[in-house]
């Protein structure tokens, strides 16, 4: 008996090292592979950074009012073979630091929008609202923030914190690519079941502010992200898998949406991907009304100036559908509240034919590079510099 159990007690540590090897071996060759899989871009996807300082100082956080915001006074250095840096100052805003009162004669614009706005995966210096202020020498306060970030948020940020600092224009940068889908919460029940977010629900314009995902624990979430954050700082596999899985869920985000507005003849028998410029439904514009009519409001007379700015997609279906329903829906509802509205479409459409160039990941979509970035902020220099002449001579 002494025996067996003896040989017993031998396989199975031999069992458990063979085991230690294999998992062991399967670890390196799975890192080894997502490293030429995102050093040969055909992962189009961040180095880790092995830096300490990223598994404690977030960009990120989850935020009771916001959903997410960015963390107060966070240096965030993006990975090893770049040296963007992503700060945010002590209102969380992704700016430099800012005072509430403007004790300069030094006219200030106010910034709401989404990661477009923040300037994700660019240098901070290297984003539109910074080089207008380079370039104009006028002060841009950014209060974008990347997180699905939709009009809903613009206005719980402008509500709770941003109006407390004296601008002369608000500008608003709307991305018709996902904020509609960032304001729905029949979307977000699908997409963003296991996050916490604020939506509006109703019917225009009786809505109710709801928190989805109320028994939502900021604690667990910030003990998970610290063990997330030693992955992905120090591994490229995690990177690796993480978008593999995100590819996965755009396929499934593409079946939780419909596209209603275009007849399927004007497509030519091609293919399209979704884009808010033509794709949203009447219920999802009504919310988008009703939050910049909120805003509007909060402002109190304070000029305001709304901008829509594509996405590659959204210049694809132009190219082929021609002028979209939105710019006329966003016009009317602008000119009833007197807010200046400019669509950036065809700007975009017309002055580079290469429409990858613009795009951090080219045709494939992604965020503004810093040529797209310096595009943005041509077409915005005159319209605020116009709009600050008219406000002067009043």
């Amino acid at each position: 008996i002494i025996g067996k159990k003896s040989f017993f007690i031998t396989n199975l540590k031999k069992i458990f090292t063979s085991s230690l090897i294999i998992c062991f071996v399967t670890i390196i060759l799975l890192e080894i592979i997502s490293f030429v899989l995102i050093v040969s871009k055909f992962i189009p996807e961040r180095y880790p950074s092995y830096r300490f300082q990223n598994i404690t100082d977030h960009f990120y956080e989850h935020h009771k009012i916001f959903g997410i915001w960015h963390k107060k006074n966070s240096n965030y250095k993006r990975d090893l073979n770049t040296d963007i840096i992503n700060s945010a100052n002590s209102y969380g805003a992704a700016d430099i630091e800012r005072s509430k009162k403007n004790t300069s004669n030094i006219e200030r614009i106010l910034v709401l929008g989404d990661s477009f706005v923040e300037g994700k995966g660019v240098k901070q210096n290297l984003r539109y609202t910074n080089l207008l202020e380079k370039e104009t020498n006028k002060k841009y306060l950014n209060f974008g923030s990347a997180g699905y970030f939709g009009t809903t948020q613009y206005y719980l940020v402008y509500k709770h914190l941003a109006h407390q600092f004296e601008h002369d224009i608000l500008l608003i940068g709307i991305l018709p690519d996902n904020d509609f889908l960032d304001n729905d919460i029949e979307y977000g029940k699908k997409i963003h079941a296991n996050n916490y977010r604020p939506y509006y629900v109703g019917t225009y314009p009786n809505y109710t502010l709801t928190y989805y995902n109320p028994n939502f624990s900021f604690k667990k979430f910030k003990e998970k992200a610290i063990i997330k954050s030693v992955f992905r700082e120090f591994t490229f596999s995690y990177t690796a898998l993480k978008y593999l899985i995100r590819k996965s869920i755009q396929k499934i985000k593409l079946n939780a949406i419909t596209l209603p507005s275009v007849p399927i003849k004007k497509l030519k028998k091609q293919k399209r991907t979704y884009s808010g410029y033509y794709d949203y439904t009447q219920k999802q514009f009504d919310l988008l009304k009703y939050t910049i009519e909120q805003i509007h409001e909060l402002a109190n007379g304070i000029p305001i100036i709304i901008v829509t700015y594509p996405t590659i997609n959204d210049i694809l279906a132009y190219e082929k559908l021609g002028p979209p329903p939105l710019i006329n829906d966003l016009k009317l509802i602008c000119n009833q509240l007197e807010i200046d509205y400019h669509d950036s479409l065809e700007y975009f459409f017309t002055s580079d034919k290469n429409w990858g160039n613009y795009y951090l990941s080219g045709l494939s979509g992604g965020h503004w590079n810093n040529y797209g970035n310096q595009t943005m902020a041509n077409f915005l220099k005159p319209i605020i510099n116009q709009k600050l002449i008219s406000i002067s001579k009043k």
